[in-house]
């Protein structure tokens, strides 16, 4: 897991984040570092929706469903 950022300068954030695409990977491997899981219950055996870092819990699927992003 990479070092989780506390301070930038603007310039810093900048250059770390050119875009939205990659401020989500940095969030998506620093609150899932073992892969993405359902933050309602904790199930890792999740499916991709057709948004981008967006998925559904197949566990909460029975359940009415529970779709999450990062």
């Amino acid at each position: 897991m990479k070092k989780r950022i506390h301070q930038l300068t603007a310039g810093q954030f900048d250059a770390m984040f050119p875009d939205e695409d990659a401020c989500k990977i940095y969030l998506v491997n620093h609150r899932w570092p073992d892969g993405v899981a359902c933050p309602r219950c904790g199930n890792v055996d999740v499916s991709p929706h057709a948004l981008a870092f967006h998925w559904q819990c197949t566990a909460c699927a029975e359940k009415g469903g529970y779709r999450f992003s990062v």
